[in-house]
C-alpha cells in the first residue's frame, strides 16, 4: 500500500465501536480497511468534509457512513459514528 504512516490515533467512540460490532464481518472487515486508510498521509479513500458541522468529516465505504472529527493538535482521529447511507442525514 502506498501512502506514509503518519502516527494519527483512531479513536472510536463507544457508540461507533458497538454499531461496528453488530455489522456482517464483511461489512466490518471493509470498513476497518477504510479507517487504516485515513490514518496514513495523504488520507485515502471517498471523504468529505461536512458543510455546517465544524470539523466534522464523513468517509464512504459503500452504503455506509463513518463520521469522524480529524485534532490534528494531539494527531488522532476520533470516530463519532458509523451509520447507513439511508439514515445517515436525517
Amino acid at each position: 500500500m502506498s501512502g506514509k504512516n503518519s502516527g494519527y490515533k483512531l479513536l472510536l467512540s463507544p457508540r461507533a465501536v458497538k454499531k461496528l460490532k453488530r455489522l456482517d464481518t464483511d461489512i466490518q472487515k471493509r470498513i476497518k480497511k477504510a479507517l487504516y486508510g485515513i490514518t496514513v498521509m495523504p488520507p485515502r479513500g471517498d471523504i468529505k468534509k461536512l458543510k455546517d458541522m465544524r470539523g466534522r468529516y464523513r468517509l464512504r465505504v459503500g452504503d455506509w457512513r463513518v463520521f469522524f472529527l480529524f485534532d490534528k493538535a494531539n494527531r488522532e482521529i476520533h470516530v463519532v459514528d458509523i451509520t447507513q447511507r439511508k439514515d445517515a442525514y436525517k
